[in-house]
């Protein structure tokens, strides 16, 4: 209880019954409050644990586009290497052939 609810209650023994009656239907109304507001922190805490999910799989997700975009980047600078070494095989072919037949 808080000190002001501690303060309001009689002590024992010179409380009648309506004061009393009064200071548990004071006290259901406290606890009531403080009811609802666990409830609704509750709320909160959930809300928050299901925005947390969504943002553990969406962090998956991208980590997966991410490491599938590394691996096409790889392939690309692999295909860019194999085409850059052929026109230059190419290039060669045409400088000797030129060059024979001359």
């Amino acid at each position: 209880l808080s000190p002001n609810t501690q303060s309001s209650l009689a002590p024992k023994g010179t409380m009648n019954a309506s004061q009393m009656l009064s200071d548990v239907e004071h006290l259901e109304l406290v606890l009531s409050g403080k009811a609802k507001a666990l409830s609704d922190e509750k709320a909160i805490v959930e809300g928050l644990r299901r925005k947390l999910r969504n943002a553990e799989a969406r962090n998956e997700t991208l980590s997966k586009e991410v490491k599938m975009c590394n691996r096409i980047i790889l392939e690309l600078k692999e295909t860019l290497t194999k085409s850059k070494n052929n026109r230059e095989h190419l290039v060669e072919k045409l400088k000797k052939k030129a060059g024979d037949q001359q």
